[in-house]
This record gives structure tokens, sequence and C-alpha cells, in this order.
């Protein structure tokens, strides 16, 4: 009998220990510092690059790594748990604190803290009405979304030329020159085009002032429709868009680019990553570092509201695509965004 109780408490006992309820974290979210990778945030690839971060079923999945979540207690960052983990066929245990913030979910590990941001929309409808893309080259983002019937529409802008490049282009079988319109749920805003192209004058107020506006619908919105003056209108869906667009130089920031050369430091946990010259190019509230050596480091600086902290972001210590590890919250101390890990100075 008393080997029976003994057998119950231990059951009992894992049985408490292995349920946690993570209901209100559940979701697919993205990484909003991947200003390259065009993520699905489709649920068939939970877990993989491209794909979708998130919590299902009391597991949550990082970026090729997952763990099951137990043990939840309240804790002064959010809600912690313990979890057993697995990455690249390494098993271990963390602890893994989650809280719920604007647009998204907090999770803090003993490495470090990462922002997630929610998929907008459901999974099955994203990944299956969805015909966004992006990349970003030279200081120049471009997102292109396509219709079933191979019409496109790229939006490029940056810093990448002498002058801020702010432009949309259509890829159609008729040319579309002069008066355009771009129609958002019955909403229309007025253009010039030439040569399948509406290049934005960033010098003028009320141009930009119109394509922001217009920027804005989109990302609420749910079918854009392209009517030319002399040609046959072209449909598009917007559902995908504002995550596309999400972390670009592209999404509403009012355009304030400013950019230069400048001598930079980048440090990475201690350690001189690079020490010369960087391009350094600045809009409302994201400051960009590129380094001109050997290896490429593209340093994206998130701006918070009062411009003093910030989330930082680099794309490896190879130089790879996209700028998806996270360097932590950072604070300006002077001429250098910095933690006590990471740092990122310059001076011109």
């Amino acid at each position: 009998m008393r080997t029976f109780m003994i057998t119950m408490a231990i059951f009992i006992a894992h049985t408490l220990i292995a349920f946690a309820d993570t209901s209100e974290f559940e979701g697919l979210y993205y990484p909003p510092g991947d200003t390259t990778g065009s993520w699905t945030c489709s649920a068939d690839n939970l877990g993989e690059y491209g794909g979708a971060l998130g919590i299902k079923n009391d597991i949550i999945h990082g970026t090729e790594w997952s763990c099951q979540l137990s043990s939840p207690k309240q804790a002064e960052e959010g809600t912690q748990f313990f979890g057993e983990c697995s990455a690249e066929g390494t098993e271990y245990r963390d602890i893994i604190t989650l809280r719920k913030i604007n647009n998204g979910l907090n999770v803090k590990t003993p490495d470090g803290e990462l922002e997630w941001r929610s998929c907008v929309k459901d999974a099955a409808e994203t990944s299956s009405s969805s015909s966004w893309v992006s990349g970003y080259a030279m200081g120049v983002s471009e997102t292109k979304v396509s219709n079933d019937k191979d019409e496109a529409v790229i939006f490029s802008c940056g810093v990448g030329t002498s002058e801020p490049l702010v432009s949309i282009y259509f890829e159609t079988n008729n040319s579309i020159n002069g008066p355009v319109a771009l129609i958002v749920d019955g909403k229309a805003y007025n253009f010039e085009a030439a040569y399948n192209a509406i290049e934005m004058d960033t010098e003028c107020a009320e141009c930009m002032k119109n394509y922001v506006a217009f920027m804005r619908t989109l990302f609420n919105g749910s079918t854009m429709t392209v009517v030319p003056n002399r040609s046959v209108p072209l449909t598009f869906t917007t559902v995908g868009a504002s995550n596309a667009f999400s972390g670009e130089i592209c999404e509403d920031s009012g355009y304030s680019f400013k950019e230069a050369d400048v001598d930079c430091t980048f440090f990475v946990e201690k350690r001189v990553m690079h020490k010369g010259k960087c391009r350094m190019s600045e809009d409302d509230d994201i400051i960009n570092f590129f380094t001109q050596s050997d290896i490429e480091f593209f340093i994206p600086i998130h701006l918070n509201d009062n411009r003093v902290t910030a989330t930082g972001y680099w794309n490896g210590p190879t130089g790879g695509n996209h700028a998806h590890s996270n360097l932590g919250e950072m604070k300006l101390v002077g001429n250098c965004w910095q933690n006590s890990q990471n740092s990122i100075c310059y001076r011109n």
C-alpha cells in the first residue's frame, strides 16, 4: 500500500510539473529584426527559418529550436516556464520567460531577450493567399506582389543611391504612362507614372504625404487595384503586405532620410567584429550601419519612442543576408549604441 501511494504521488507530481497552460501566448509570430526574410507565417513551417515562430500545445518553437514548457509561475518579467529543449540534435534545459507586448511577444532565455511580432493573418490564409516577397541589398529594399496573371507591382525605397529612392514599378504586358490610381478597398490615391514606374519626389511634402497615406491604407486593406489611364486594371491581394514591409525602410517612417560615411567600431560579446569605415543611414525609427570591409555586416538599430533606447540586430559572424541575430536592448551613450556585451560606436 505504501509503495502504491509513493508511486501515485510521483505520478501526480510529474503530471503537475508537465502541465502548462500557454493558451495566453499561443499563436504564430515572426522576428521584426529580419529586414530581408519573407516569413510566410505558415503553421506548416513552424520553427523553420522563413516559416513561422510560435507556441502550440505547450511547445515554443524558435528558429531551429523548440522547448516543451512546464511549471509556469509568475515573475516580475512575465510568466516563467521550465523548458525541456532541443536544438540541432542537442537536448538541454532552460528557463524561459514569456510576456505579451504590443503586437507580439517578449521571449526571455538565459541567452538574452527576443521580440516576436504577431502574424496578422491566420496562417492558412496567409500561406495560400499571400504573394508578397521582399529583399534588401545595398541600402535599397524591394517588396513585390504578384497575381495569377503574372502581373506584379514592386515597391523600392532606401538610400542606396546618392538621393533617397522611393518608387513603384509595374510589371505588365501593357505600358503604363500618365495618371494612375492605386485603389485599396475603394479608396483611391492618384499618382503619375512614366515608363511603367512611379518615381516619388522625396522633396515634395504633399507627394510623400499622399504616398504614406496610401501605404497605411495598403497595410490594413484586403485588395489593391491599379487603374492606369489607358490600360486594363491590375488587381492584387494585400494579404501579407504588412508582414512583407515590416522592418523595411519603406514602412511608414516619414521618410526623413539621412546617410553618411563614418568610422565605426562594432563589438559582439565584447569581441571586435569590425573597426573602420561604415555607411550609416537613418530614418524616423531605424538607424542602419553597413560595414565597408571584406565581411559586410549589417546592423539595424530599431529605436524606441524615446530614441535613446533601442533593440539591435545583425547579420551574423559570416555576414549573412538576414539581420536576424539579436544584439539585445541597447542604450545610446555618446555616439555608442551599447549594452554589457555588444556595441556599435561611430564618429564622423
